[in-house]
């Protein structure tokens, strides 16, 4: 018998999250400056990123949970 195992991945945990409390992709100046810095030392953010600040600066995620999932989903793309 083969058992099919789903992995929950960082994009997954935090759509969840964002979803949960009715938040969406910010389009703030200030984070369309962040994506424009972050091609300049060409790294490439994603909308996963882009929910984990927002959900942070909304007091969702701490400090660390934020590093976690952020590792976790760089991880995950590498």
């Amino acid at each position: 018998m083969s058992a099919s195992v789903t992995r929950i991945t960082a994009a997954d945990i935090v759509a969840s999250l964002a979803h949960k409390r009715g938040l969406a992709i910010s389009t703030d100046p200030t984070d369309i400056l962040a994506d424009h810095l972050s091609a300049l030392c060409e790294f490439e953010g994603d909308d996963t990123l882009r929910m984990i600040a927002d959900l942070l600066r909304e007091g969702v995620l701490t400090v660390e949970q934020a590093n976690h999932l952020t590792l976790m989903h760089v991880r995950e793309q590498s």
